[in-house]
């Protein structure tokens, strides 16, 4: 709306002047109620879908500390769930890996301390933010091991070993950090690589090796208190 001001005349008998019209804005509109509710329906449209793997009975001896976690497969990616707890499974009870440290014992459950989430690219990004996984890498981030399914399929091109070897690398190194591990570098040529190394980067001058080393798993925590969800 338009204010125009009075208009002055000068008394020596000087030119009429006229004050320029000052615009007042008027205030903007409250989003309407309705539109409101459709945004946010459509940001639940848009949130990924996961299955859950089923859970199993308690661990009759456990050694160490009690470790549960759940194993997730967001729907858009079309990976079998069943067959992915299976592949995690199969790898965190293996007697080279960090169970057999002593210092922890793995069991599936619905609510657990740590998620591992196989992932579209798009969504382990989202998960992982604020690291920049670029689409490419997966990662941890407090108790949740979010896994590129892209990576999961296809290997990583810097990687030296099969797809069955950066699984297995996978699965252990992002574990691995939701077990208080950080990054380790392989510093004597001929050696093996830590499983903590950043493998999917590639590595020079060391041997394969896709499993914790024993000075590794002589470093284990055991999970932080993240959340159960």
């Amino acid at each position: 709306m338009l204010q125009i001001l009075t208009t002055s005349l000068s008394l020596l008998g000087g030119p009429v002047t006229v004050a320029a019209p000052t615009v007042l804005m008027t205030p903007p509109q409250t989003p309407v109620h309705g539109a409101r509710i459709r945004r946010k329906r459509k940001e639940l449209r848009m949130r990924p879908r996961y299955h859950t793997a089923s859970a199993q009975s308690k661990p009759t001896k456990p050694q160490g500390k009690l470790t549960t976690y759940k194993v997730m497969v967001e729907k858009s990616t079309g990976y079998p769930i069943e067959k992915f707890a299976q592949e995690v499974e199969h790898i965190l009870l293996d007697e080279r890996g960090w169970q057999s440290s002593g210092k922890v014992t793995f069991w599936r459950k619905k609510k657990a301390r740590i998620r591992i989430i196989l992932a579209t690219p798009a969504t382990v990004d989202r998960l992982c933010r604020p690291l920049n996984t670029n689409g490419y890498v997966s990662c941890h981030k407090q108790g949740t091991v979010a896994l590129n399914v892209a990576r999961w399929r296809e290997n990583a091109a810097a990687f030296p070993g099969d797809l069955q070897g950066y699984r297995t690398y996978l699965i252990n190194h992002e574990v691995g950090h939701a077990l208080g591990q950080r990054h380790r570098y392989c510093k004597r040529d001929g050696s093996p690589v830590p499983v903590m190394h950043p493998q999917t980067y590639g590595f020079i001058n060391c041997a394969d090796n896709f499993w914790p080393l024993n000075w590794e798993m002589s470093r284990v925590r055991g999970p932080r208190r993240w959340k159960i969800r």
